[in-house]
């Protein structure tokens, strides 16, 4: 069984995206660009 994970302290999701998934055994996570959760702001 898997649970979405979340939290309101990154960005979020742009697109039908979940930042992370509990498998149980297993946490996978996800980041495909670099964004600075301050300003939200893409970096370099």
């Amino acid at each position: 069984m898997s649970r979405n994970i979340s939290t309101e302290l990154a960005p979020a999701a742009i697109g039908p995206y979940v930042q992370g998934v509990d498998l149980g055994s297993m946490i996978i996570t996800s980041g495909q660009i670099p964004v600075d959760s301050k300003n939200r702001c893409r970096t370099r």
